[in-house]
Order: structure tokens, then sequence, then C-alpha cells
């Protein structure tokens, strides 16, 4: 199986309580991840022993974790999702304005299906520095498609 979505009061033998908070989420399980981040109000770790990535957000209101086997992966992009610029726009405001939603995709290598994680959807999130947020995905992009390279070396 490539990944797993299970309720995040599930999530590693119930030591996770129902309510949802990201701070004590962050205290109790950074030592499993060999890198985390909080992105707005999402949670990204990545194992880089176990090769998996987790996600942690909110899907329909309910506290969500899913677990991604990197082995699978075959590209991890950004994917970002601006509202209609009409021509002239861009003179009077900046392009981060018209921005809407950020995701990052996920393809995998026997699967046409794509997963996209949201982190950043205007109308959810409340974020004051965009382009902060944006630098922040911009490294785990580049970090996991890193770590891709070094598979594909391997295998071939």
């Amino acid at each position: 199986m490539t990944h797993n979505i299970v309720p995040l009061f599930q999530y590693k033998k119930n030591k996770i309580k129902r309510s949802w908070n990201m701070n004590e989420f962050v205290r109790k399980f950074k030592s499993y991840f060999s890198k985390h981040d909080v992105l707005g109000s999402k949670f990204i770790g990545l194992d880089k022993l176990k090769r998996k990535l987790f996600y942690v957000g909110q899907n329909n209101d309910k506290p969500t974790c899913i677990e991604i086997n990197l082995k699978d992966v075959e590209r991890f992009t950004i994917k970002k999702q601006y509202n209609n610029i009409e021509a002239g726009a861009l003179k009077k405001r900046k392009l981060y304005e018209f921005l809407t939603a950020i995701f990052l995709q996920v393809s995998f290598k026997h699967n046409s299906k794509l997963i996209n994680l949201p982190i950043f959807e205007k109308k959810k999130d409340n974020i004051l520095n965009i382009e902060e947020l944006e630098a922040k995905i911009k490294a785990w992009e580049t970090t996991v498609s890193e770590l891709l390279l070094i598979s594909l070396k391997k295998s071939a």
C-alpha cells in the first residue's frame, strides 16, 4: 500500500486524544521525524530512515494523518491555484494576493492517481506571511525530491 489515511486519534496506538492540538502533537511526536514543520495549520514530517512522509491536517473538520511511503512516489511538487488575474492587475497588486491555495502534489510510480495535500487554503487559513510559507514549502519540495533522486540512483 502506498499511503494510509487514518484518523489522527487512532494514530500511533491512540497516544493522541481526540481533541486537536497541533502544539501537543508536535511535542509528543517530533522525535519520530528526522525533519518536521508546522505549515500554517498543517504538520508535515519526514522519517528518512523508513522513507515515509506524514501529513497532519483537517479533513471535514476532523484531524487526519496521511502516511505516504516514499518508495512508491514518483514526483513531489508544489501546485498553486490563483484567482483570475485581469490584464494589468499585477501592476497594482502582487501575485500572492491572487493566491487561493497551495498544495503539495504527490504522484506515484505505478498509479496514475495524484494526492494533493493542502498546505494553504485562503478560505480556511489566515497566514500573515505567505512568502515565508512558500519558502518553507519549497524547502520541503527540494528535500523530498532529493530523497526520490537518491532512491532512483540506487535502483539504477
